[in-house]
Parts: C-alpha cells; structure tokens; sequence
C-alpha cells in the first residue's frame, strides 16, 4: 500500500467512526472510547499476519516506548508488535473543541529519524463535541518528521 492509499483507508475509518460515536461525542471529551471505535474500524482494513492495530500503545520491541527520556504512548498504532521494520501509522487524536496539541512533537519525532522507530506516517487530528460533535476540527498527517 502506498502513502495516499493509507491516508485514504484511514480517512475513510475516521469518518465511519465519527458516524458511529456522533451521539456519544455529543455528550463531551471521549478520547478514549473514540479511539477504541476508530481502531476497531482500522483492524479489518489494515490486520494481517504481521500488522495489527493497537490502542493506547506505550511498548517499543519488549521495552517501554520512550521518546527525549519521557515513557510515551500512542492514542493508535498501526504496525507490528516487537519491532520496528513495520511501524505504519502512529496517530494522536483529541476529542475537544479546544485542542491542546500537546503531543505533535510525538508525531515529528516517530515519523523522522528518531531512536529508530521509523513510523511510515503519523497522524494528529482532532474531533468537535457537544455542539461541534463529530466535526473534524483539524486533520495534520506528518511524515519524515515534518507535515506532509
């Protein structure tokens, strides 16, 4: 699967998500349930012998995933458990109407040549709630440890 392919298989998660969860995004921040139902919609696209996708990710190999000496965890990662040679996609998401984004920086250094774990693409984006729910309020997709 080339870049443009990925980026449209996870759009295309994303938005069945959003059509899944838009009641419950109605009722306020739910990162991580969201996040939960956008992996279960990544999982048949993107399963396979070697790839899976996790939520609420904080291994690197057997160790704890650390980035400039801070443990670190992605909301989802698209890749294979134990080692790097198919890290995918690392996504951060927010489920607010006044994002933080606080965790870029993770995306720049997972998607560049950082501690070598080599992330095809990274993905930040972040989802309205209450009265903005389900709208997608910013969608940045990185790669080479800068925006795409």
């Amino acid at each position: 699967m080339n870049d443009e392919q990925i980026i449209k298989k996870v759009e295309g998660a994303l938005n069945d998500a959003i059509a899944s969860d838009l009641e419950l995004l109605g009722t306020g921040g739910v990162e991580d349930t969201f996040a939960a139902t956008l992996r279960d919609k990544l999982l048949p696209i993107f399963q396979t012998d070697k790839i899976t996708v996790d939520v609420n990710y904080n291994k690197h190999k057997l160790a704890t995933k650390m980035l400039d000496g801070h443990r670190i965890e992605l909301d989802i990662a698209i890749h294979q458990r134990h080692n790097d040679d198919y890290n995918m996609v690392a996504i951060e998401l927010e489920t607010t109407n006044y994002p933080k984004r606080d965790d870029i920086w993770k995306l720049i250094d997972l998607t560049g040549d950082v501690d070598g774990y080599g992330y095809r693409l990274g993905l930040f984006f972040v989802i309205g709630v209450k009265k903005r729910a389900g709208e997608i309020l910013e969608m940045t997709w990185y790669k080479n440890g800068t925006i795409k």
